[in-house]
């Protein structure tokens, strides 16, 4: 059960972005700056409703089938060792939960958000220009 959990949200994962690179797919350097800003703010509120949905219904269901997975392991080790395996592999889960997830989705929108900027930057001196 807990290996069918972990690849389930392996695979809850995999949909979810590529559902997102439709829209990177999307993004044309034959565009004009206003389309193709208005297309990577689009891009960017769909990466939030990933990271935010998404990624945590992956964190969840990774947790839960790599705890359910290692219970049977568990069951046939001595109880320290098991106790001490228990509480790395918690330790773990918490660690990619509270400090992973949250750098990785701010790595990402700092990324998006800086390309924003400089798009929006240019547009702002084509306006002056003209």
């Amino acid at each position: 059960m807990g290996a069918y959990i972990t690849v389930m949200a392996m695979l809850v994962f995999i949909f979810s972005y590529n559902k997102l690179l439709v829209n990177y797919k999307d993004l044309s350097t034959t565009d004009t700056n206003k389309m193709y800003l208005e297309k990577l703010k689009v891009i960017k509120e769909k990466e939030h409703r990933i990271q935010t949905r998404s990624l945590t219904l992956y964190f969840v269901m990774l947790s839960t089938g790599i705890v359910l997975y290692l219970y049977e392991y568990l069951l046939k080790m001595p109880l320290i060792l098991a106790i001490i395996f228990s509480v790395f592999t918690l330790l773990w889960i918490a660690f990619s939960w509270f400090y992973l997830r949250p750098k990785q989705i701010r790595l990402q929108q700092k990324k998006t958000d800086h390309l924003i900027q400089k798009l929006e930057q240019l547009n702002m001196q084509f306006r002056h220009k003209e």
